[in-house]
C-alpha cells in the first residue's frame, strides 16, 4: 500500500518536528493562509518526500505572497 495510517496537524502545530512524508493539501478554502513562510514550514517538515496536491491556482498564489511580520516590541526602550 502506498498511504498507511496517518495523522493531520495543522502547519502551525507541525513547527520544529520532522516526518518521513509530508502530504499538504492545497486550496482556495483558506487562501488567508497562504504565503510563502508557511508553505516553506509545510514543505519542511517532510524528511524524506513531501507532496502538495490540491489546485494549481492555491500553489502559485501562496508562492507569490511573501508576507512580512512587523514585530512589536519594547527592546528599544528597555536600552534606553
Amino acid at each position: 500500500t502506498f498511504i498507511s495510517l496517518a495523522y493531520c496537524l495543522t502547519i502551525h502545530k507541525t513547527q520544529g518536528m520532522e516526518y518521513e512524508t509530508a502530504l499538504i493539501p492545497m486550496t482556495f478554502s483558506h487562501f488567508i493562509m497562504h504565503n510563502t513562510k508557511l508553505l516553506y514550514t509545510a514543505i519542511t517538515r517532510a524528511k524524506n518526500m513531501c507532496f502538495v496536491v490540491g489546485e494549481d491556482e492555491a500553489f502559485k498564489s501562496a508562492c507569490k505572497k511573501i508576507e512580512v511580520t512587523k514585530r512589536e516590541t519594547v527592546i528599544n526602550d528597555m536600552m534606553g
